[in-house]
């Protein structure tokens, strides 16, 4: 392999195990709950997240499933694309706390929204 693809597939390997830190930690999960979730080892979800190792088809499946996101959200190199299933996510923390906390977090963000609206 020449080295401009080896250095491809390394950012590759780099950016997917970046997604899967950033959406674990989203979901709130430590490496432990989510190698449980997939039936792997903390070792192993430490070598995916590092760089070191990439998924198989099966594990990018079974994480993405774990973390409620789409297979694509873990391979895809773009911040954008993450909206859908940050927004997901987010929406679910919101919906676990208090319906006082709930409120005040829509107002704000509302509040934010149409800030950004008059900009």
């Amino acid at each position: 392999m020449d080295k401009n693809k080896e250095r491809q597939k390394s950012n590759v390997t780099n950016e997917i195990g970046k997604n899967i830190q950033y959406y674990r930690e989203m979901k709130g999960f430590t490496q432990e709950q989510l190698a449980e979730c997939i039936n792997r080892s903390t070792a192993f979800i430490s070598s995916l997240e590092c760089g070191y190792r990439n998924p198989s088809i099966e594990t990018l499946i079974c994480l993405a499933d774990s973390l409620n996101v789409s297979t694509d959200a873990l391979i895809n190199k773009n911040l954008f694309d993450y909206s859908d299933s940050r927004m997901t996510l987010l929406i679910e923390k919101i919906k676990e706390l208090p319906e006082k906390s709930q409120i005040r977090i829509l107002n704000i963000l509302e509040y934010m929204i149409s800030q950004e609206h008059e900009r």
